[in-house]
């Protein structure tokens, strides 16, 4: 269920690695996507404000960690996605699970 209440795990990720590479601080980044439009260029940053981006990154971190975990856990199953008719068929993987016919 962590995709319908998160969204996107890309941007905190790229954040995180960053961090950790580079020695500068979690919260003082703030990734952002660039949408390009016909018209005009929109920037939509990961949060509102830097206030309260440490807790952003502390939550996302604990739910990537989670993530990370359950891959590489050779016990726990492979559960294809909830709605594969929405996710499946832009996904590059979907010949793993046979999900490429959907």
């Amino acid at each position: 269920t962590w995709a319908n209440a998160i969204g996107s795990l890309q941007l905190p990720l790229y954040a995180l690695l960053y961090s950790r590479s580079s020695g500068v601080k979690l919260d003082s980044i703030m990734p952002a996507y660039i949408h390009l439009g016909l018209n005009e260029i929109a920037e939509l940053p990961m949060a509102e404000s830097v206030d309260n981006l440490a807790e952003k990154y502390a939550a996302l971190g604990r739910v990537i960690l989670s993530l990370l975990n359950e891959i590489t856990d050779a016990s726990k199953p492979f559960l294809p996605a909830a709605d594969p008719e929405k996710s499946c068929p832009r996904c590059p993987f979907n010949y793993i699970c046979g999900t490429q016919n959907l």
